[in-house]
């Protein structure tokens, strides 16, 4: 790979993700292009593939064996540390088991895809928040500053996970000079005036609303939020990708011209029905964590499916009765609920796989519900205290 060249040195950095490269060997230009397309659709996303197998002279395979092997020992890893860091070793060592649980891991761990980069940041993002939290010293703020920053270039999606922990922060510090209602009304506004601020900014300029809308993520985004509910068996999304990949091979669309032509389409089905679009973002969550309760899949799976996620919401219900009030616990619910709420507005595929961060950070956290103390025994147990 070319990646790999580059750390050999054979590769300039602007050979490598530059468009101004002057290539004699057609082999090595091919190479170059390739990485260079993938560099510019994958540039906030440095950690992944992390290619040393040119380096160490082994194949790809075995990179990635080795590679997506280490990734699920951090995921694992790093979730019993910070579930001990939590609770107690029980608590940790169920949290370890319902990682190792994640079957639909073992497939993804067959490919070179950034999922598996994010999957095991997770945890140990949410590990340094936690230390954060229990010690506010600054060898803690390092690690939360250097675990925020390795976080957040595994994947573009990760800076909402991060800003809402930070809102969260941010929250509890103003709560001691502040009202809560006065809080709810600068957010309100802020909120307001940064989507209107950014609608005015995209629609006033040709050239900026092309750029925006020429993007991968955001034209898949659009389209599939705007086409797709509950995209049984993926046939919804497969139609879409089916018909302009048709288009686009028709027509010779350049990629970016094809993703324009997507938001367009996608930006034209929801003005035209705003209010379904809206509807569909809660319903679409729904199915994006309980989808065995519509997909045609074996009993077994079914069963299996069925008896997970229902495991997981009583410990979350449980975990905002009786520990919600708790600010490292919140910290630690908003990262689940961002990747919930961004793949329910982003319509993605209800694949499994496309699950697994939902479940990644679930698993971390909603267990605790069943180990946390009811309130009531904890008023109980104070008021016998002062009885004596």
């Amino acid at each position: 790979m070319s990646i790999g060249r580059f750390w050999l040195g054979e590769l300039t950095l602007d050979q490598l993700v530059g468009s101004s490269a002057v290539v004699t060997d057609a082999a090595r230009g091919g190479d170059i292009a390739a990485a260079h397309d993938f560099m510019t659709e994958r540039s906030s996303q440095l950690l992944y593939p992390l290619s040393f197998q040119e380096l160490i002279g082994w194949d790809i395979e075995t990179h990635l064996l080795v590679l997506n092997t280490t990734l699920g020992a951090i995921l694992v890893i790093a979730s019993y540390f910070t579930a001990l860091r939590l609770h107690s070793k029980p608590y940790a060592l169920l949290v370890a088991l319902l990682m190792c649980s994640l079957t639909p891991l073992y497939w993804i761990a067959s490919y070179g895809i950034v999922d598996n980069v994010f999957y095991a940041m997770l945890p140990l993002f949410a590990l340094s928040v936690v230390n954060w939290c229990h010690a506010k010293t600054g060898r803690a703020l390092t690690f939360m500053t250097l675990g925020t920053g390795a976080f957040v270039l595994t994947r573009p999606e990760s800076i909402f996970v991060v800003l809402s922990v930070l809102f969260v922060l941010t929250w509890h510090y103003l709560r001691r000079y502040h009202s809560p209602k006065f809080l709810v009304g600068v957010l309100s506004i802020s909120l307001a005036t940064v989507v209107v601020g950014t609608m005015v900014v995209v629609s006033s300029s040709s050239s900026i609303r092309r750029t925006v809308l020429s993007r991968g993520h955001i034209s898949w985004g659009l389209a599939t939020s705007a086409n797709t509910l509950f995209n049984r068996e993926g046939t919804e999304f497969d139609r879409m990708r089916i018909r302009y990949s048709d288009i686009q091979i028709a027509e010779l669309l350049p990629t970016d011209d094809l993703s324009y032509l997507m938001s367009r389409d996608a930006i034209a089905v929801i003005k035209a029905d705003p209010l379904w679009y809206l509807l569909k973002i809660p319903l679409r969550g729904l199915a994006l964590l309980f989808p065995w309760s519509y997909q045609p899949w074996s009993l077994p799976h079914v069963l299996y499916e069925g008896i997970y996620t229902i495991f997981l919401t009583g410990g979350v219900v449980l975990l905002i009765r009786r520990g919600g009030r708790h600010m490292p616990l919140q910290l630690l619910l908003a990262i689940p609920t961002t990747i919930w709420l961004f793949l329910s507005v982003y319509g993605i595929d209800n694949d499994l796989k496309h699950r697994n961060g939902v479940f990644v950070a679930l698993n971390l956290i909603a267990p605790l519900g069943y180990f946390l103390v009811p309130r009531s025994r904890i008023v109980a147990s104070e008021g016998i205290d002062r009885e004596r």
